[in-house]
């Protein structure tokens, strides 16, 4: 994947920094001489998609001929190409998983002294924020993610963590006393963004929600749509929280039987099931149609028809996919970022998801779609098989 660092205006002293953006808009510039300048921003926010009219400019042209125009409207993200009309995109495990890691260094050796909120809505569960801290700042322990959740763990909720960072433990084993504070669980929803800011910044026009630590810097929870959340987790809230209850293993952690046993006997079509987060937690339709088609397994197929070696072969696609785009920070096609402002780059390699009417990229054919559990669904009909 190719890389290129991009100078970032609003450091520390408003020094000039330097972060690695993946290269998303080499295809789709104007001219070859075109390349986007960073405009001086102060939470490094690089954003560029279809909707860049009704968005603050952050890149402008710096090559002729587009220099004179304040933004290009011919150079955009690559992942623009890959929006399904009338969907949106919500993160899934990939991004969730690389939020968690981005995030984690701006937490080491931190604590959290308060929490304001914005708007009351993107507060939730049975503990009020404002006496998370009631007891004295909440050392935190790193960051986490369970399904599609992202955990942002405090020194008594080391035990969400299990295994490698940050994918968190299914049934961790809960401390005796009920109230104390383990962590704070975040869902992204469709515009969900987290990103750290230095002491005194404003907020944004899209923060819901601000953790402030005990440095003075400030971690932003921003959602444009207002559907993602975040609540406060102890033993108590956790044991009584029906989504967290309910959620299925994690896909890395099954074997093939593991797997299969998830699908055998079940009469709905397979992509549904995948879709399903109390059969296996973190995969949406990105994901599910990828996977279906490296399995070359139809979407639209009844899961009780696929065979255990098929349905090994779709576990091993799953998780080839999943790590790929980890590899990749995730897919951004409209909202979704990394902590860092960086966006990812696992669209550009796109087999299949958004890529409706094109050429199949194995066999040629023409790709087509259905509605699979209400979703847009993209496959290969000679590559995948009912």
């Amino acid at each position: 994947m190719p890389f290129r660092r991009l100078p970032l205006v609003g450091g520390e002293g408003g020094q000039e920094q330097t972060s690695v953006l993946p290269v998303l808009w080499s295809h789709t510039l104007c001219s070859p001489g075109c390349r986007p300048s960073v405009l001086p921003t102060r939470a490094f926010i690089l954003t560029c998609g279809p909707d860049y009219e009704k968005q603050k400019p952050r890149f402008k042209c710096s090559a002729e001929p587009c220099e004179a125009a304040p933004f290009c409207g011919q150079c955009r993200l690559a992942g623009a190409d890959f929006a399904v009309p009338g969907e949106y995109v919500m993160p899934e495990l990939p991004e969730v998983e690389t939020v968690a890691r981005t995030l984690a260094p701006c937490l080491e050796g931190r604590s959290l002294v308060r929490i304001e909120v914005l708007n009351p809505g993107t507060w939730q569960g049975p503990i009020a924020a404002e006496s998370l801290c009631e007891r004295g700042p909440l050392p935190f322990a790193g960051t986490g993610r369970r399904g599609k959740l992202l955990l942002v763990c405090f020194e008594k909720g080391a035990c969400l963590k299990q295994g490698g960072l940050p994918t968190c433990s299914e049934a961790p084993e809960l401390p005796e006393e009920e109230a104390v504070p383990l962590g704070l669980a975040f869902h992204l929803k469709m515009s969900g963004r987290l990103f750290a800011y230095p002491a005194g910044s404003a907020p944004e026009k899209h923060t819901r929600l601000i953790l402030h630590l005990d440095d003075g810097g400030m971690i932003f929870f921003d959602d444009a749509r207002k559907f993602g959340y975040a609540r406060a987790l102890t033993p108590a809230v956790l044991r009584g929280w029906d989504f967290w209850n309910k959620l299925g293993p994690e896909p890395f952690r099954l074997d093939d039987r593991a797997f299969a046993a998830r699908f055998r006997g079940r009469k709905s079509v397979i992509k549904s099931l995948l879709l399903d987060q109390s059969v296996i937690a973190g995969i949406g339709n990105i994901y599910a149609d990828e996977s279906c088609f490296r399995a070359g397994i139809r979407p639209d197929a009844p899961a009780s028809s696929l065979s255990f070696a098929r349905l090994a072969r779709l576990r091993a696609a799953l998780v080839e996919v999943l790590e790929e785009s980890i590899e990749a920070c995730g897919s951004s096609i409209k909202d979704y970022r990394t902590a860092r402002g960086d966006a990812g780059a696992f669209q550009n390699a796109f087999r299949v998801y958004g890529r409706r009417g094109k050429n199949c990229l194995v066999c040629g054919s023409e790709l087509r779609t259905c509605r699979v559990a209400g979703r847009t669904t993209t496959f290969c009909p000679t590559c995948q098989k009912g």
